[in-house]
């Protein structure tokens, strides 16, 4: 009888272990859950940032491509104008 009550109290020990165990896997599946969450916010935050990057980048390029268009433009009046005098 008292080895079945200590087989008892043992298997009783191994099953709070294993509880407590469980309790563990669990608060660590809670954290990454979490962690994983915060982790796709700051995802979606990154790509918003790199879209408004991109799209201003877009447009000082293309800016930019008109200026030197103006530029070019200009600077081939000029050289007809310095050819014109020249004539």
């Amino acid at each position: 009888m008292e080895e079945m009550s200590a087989a008892m109290e043992e298997t009783n020990a191994s099953l709070e272990q294993i509880s407590t165990s469980v309790g563990q896997v669990y608060a660590s599946i809670e954290n990454m859950a979490t962690r994983a969450e915060h982790g796709k916010e700051s995802s979606g935050e990154m790509n918003g940032r790199a879209d408004s990057v991109r799209t201003e980048a877009s447009s000082k390029q293309q800016e930019v491509a008109t200026q030197v268009a103006d530029m070019a433009q200009k600077l081939n009046e000029k050289i007809e104008q310095s050819q014109a005098v020249q004539e």
